[in-house]
């Protein structure tokens, strides 16, 4: 298909590329970095020709030939690496190892979560896609041939300032021919796949002992904390009960479960890397980044310009991506360099202050448009944004729900300790990254950056990824000081299971999680729309999530729901009002206000609202009506 062979040409043209660019880089890291980039360059290169041309086939096939003019200046002017296949042999044998069962529940959860067509028709998903897969499909169907910057078609009027760079790749396999839950999921997959395999490398790099890196890897995307300790100690001793409630339930897991228990630290892979399309695009972005940015450090050596321009590029587009990544890696950076200018070596202090300018520098030159043109105005337009607030989400109306230490430790585990002992660790180089880490983790604590205060997470963790692979030197050393007695075996035993276990149940419930997004006639109703009306339509709906005019057949409505709009920053008060009006009063000066062409009417529409059907029947032509769905068309004058 072409939407495979458009993405296969930009993810060979980045391995090309930092082959020929990237010289003082082993070959497992450039065949990460060189992926991620090329994802990077699938993502942004149609998104710039989209200002010129719509996000069209024409932008797709622009992005294309620029990044192949690319590949023959990389050819005319770069060099190559030497291809040596047994370059570090455990480390590629571990990477693999760990990678290898990492990727198929990526995929699974991928395949599942994301449109899995019933045998009835009806389009599937698991617990932690539910709520959010609906808003980034409506981003994946709208952006089609569409003019940039774009409007949310949940709410025209008001420009999309979501970071949106991740769905509209999907945006460009899905105009190339592959099907909508492919566009998401292969995507999804590869991305996923890239975070494991460079999460490893990277921890690798900062560790000093594979071992170390491999349990970081581990406490990373099986994270969780003591959760599980609350679930087994209301059972009663009935444990098949308690399990199925945790299999069974609808967000019942020990990692993420606010009411009652205030358990925040939601497992990666479940809540955030399947669910969280941006999260995931950040972080295949960021992970380089930090890689880029930390590995001369870490090897006593300057930064090469291929890898500033490298780091300057995949950093400076981040923005529209995930801010938090790009807010994440900016915070990191200035610790890093903060600590260079008062602690780095007199040798090389002046040039890697220099680097670090011409990094900020061009990063900004980049991002700065971006901000300018989508984040501010959200971030500006309302007072909910940016603000102080303490302690996170255990912080409800000025009051601590847990106490500050028992709400990390229960959260994170037992891992809290190790990682904040581990800003006392006496190698200079990883105590360097655990401060800035920490730098992250202070503003995380003291500053929130939108409505919904839980999605500091997304920062947070960057904090925690950093400091594991050090915390994890530590445990191993402790270890090996230990191994000789009777009890080091199981202590190390109780460890992991302690780290592990939560996170371990949520992963199994998220496997077996399956619900029902858009039954037969949601599927049917998306399918007629799509075909027989206008890309411009405009329809009048419910504020549901779960629509299938906005999601499935990508056309505007008049609003969406609170459940995204809210925390984005926008009011929907007197859009809610006029669109009860009309279903309830029949008031003509909505359709008229908002431009609508089509009415729809479903089983949601007939719950909210008191609607006289009768009425709407004897005004309207019905040009669409199967099962419990309508569609009346507006005439026009």
């Amino acid at each position: 298909m072409l939407g495979v062979l458009f993405l296969l040409i930009f993810l060979a043209s980045g391995l090309y590329l930092v082959h020929r660019t990237l010289h003082h880089t082993g070959l497992l890291e450039r065949i990460w970095i060189g992926l991620a980039f090329g994802f990077m360059l699938a993502m942004v290169l149609p998104a710039i020709y989209a200002f010129a041309f719509r996000f069209s086939i024409t932008a797709q096939i622009a992005a294309a030939v620029t990044v192949l003019l690319f590949d023959l200046l990389a050819l005319r002017f770069g060099s190559a690496n030497t291809l040596i296949l047994d370059e570090n042999r455990s480390t590629r044998n571990t990477a693999l190892a760990l990678l290898l069962p990492f990727a198929l529940l990526a995929a699974y959860l991928q395949y599942t979560h994301n449109i899995r067509v019933g045998l009835d028709g009806s389009y599937y998903v698991g617990q932690s896609t539910y709520g959010d897969l609906p808003l980034h499909l409506s981003i994946i169907t709208s952006a089609r041939d569409v003019v940039f910057p774009m409007d949310y078609s949940i709410f025209p009027g008001f420009r999309l300032s979501y970071p949106f760079l991740i769905d509209t790749l999907s945006t460009s396999l899905y105009m190339l021919g592959l099907p909508l839950a492919w566009s998401v999921s292969l995507p999804g997959t590869l991305s996923c796949v890239l975070i494991f395999y460079g999460y490893f490398l990277l921890a690798n790099k900062i560790a000093h002992r594979q071992s170390a890196a491999v349990l970081a890897f581990l406490f990373l995307f099986i994270n969780g904390g003591l959760g599980f300790l609350y679930h087994f100690d209301l059972s009663g001793g009935d444990f098949g009960k308690i399990f199925s409630n945790i299999l069974e339930g609808f967000y019942k897991t020990p990692t993420n479960q606010p009411d009652p228990y205030n358990l925040r630290w939601s497992n990666l892979i479940a809540d955030l890397l399947i669910p969280q399309r941006t999260f995931m695009g950040g972080w295949l972005l960021l992970l380089p980044c930090l890689y880029l940015l930390l590995a001369p450090f870490l090897e006593n050596r300057l930064h090469s310009k291929a890898e500033l321009l490298l780091l300057i590029l995949m950093a400076g587009f981040l923005p529209m991506v995930n801010t938090h990544a790009f807010l994440a890696l900016g915070i990191f950076s200035l610790g890093q360099m903060l600590f260079q200018a008062f602690f780095g070596e007199n040798a090389h202090r002046k040039r890697r202050l220099l680097h670090f300018c011409v990094f900020g520098a061009g990063t900004l030159a980049l991002a700065l448009p971006q901000l300018f043109t989508w984040t501010f105005q959200q971030a500006l337009g309302t007072e909910r944004f940016l603000k102080f607030h303490f302690n996170w989400v255990n912080n409800q109306n000025g009051k601590l729900i847990d106490s500050y230490f028992w709400f990390y430790l229960k959260n994170i585990g037992i891992l809290f300790v190790p990682v904040v002992l581990s800003l006392f660790h006496k190698d200079k180089a990883q105590r360097a990254i655990v401060w800035s880490a920490f730098l992250i983790f202070v503003v995380a604590e003291l500053v929130v950056f939108q409505p919904n205060h839980y999605d500091n997470n997304k920062i947070f963790y960057v904090w925690y990824a950093l400091c594991l692979p050090v915390a994890c030197d530590a445990l191993v050393e402790l270890y090996h000081h230990i191994r000789s007695h009777y009890f080091a075996k199981p202590l190390a035993v109780l460890t992991l299971f302690l780290c592990l276990w939560s996170g371990a149940l949520s992963l199994m419930r998220e496997v077996v999680s399956n619900y029902r997004q858009f039954d037969a006639d949601l599927v049917a109703a998306a399918s007629f729309t799509e075909k027989n009306t206008a890309k411009d339509s405009r329809f009048l709906t419910g504020t549901q999530h779960i629509n299938p005019i906005s999601s499935l057949a990508g056309r505007s409505i008049v609003s969406g729901p609170d459940l995204w709009l809210y925390f984005h920053g926008i009011n929907t008060t007197e859009r809610k009002q006029d669109l009860q009006r009309f279903y309830e009063e029949m008031d003509l000066s909505v359709l008229k206000k908002y431009a609508v062409d089509y009415i729809f009417l479903s089983s949601y529409e007939r719950s909210a609202y008191k609607v006289n059907e009768e009425a709407l029947d004897k005004v309207f032509p019905i040009v669409y009506e199967q099962g419990s769905v309508k569609i009346y068309q507006v005439d026009k004058p």
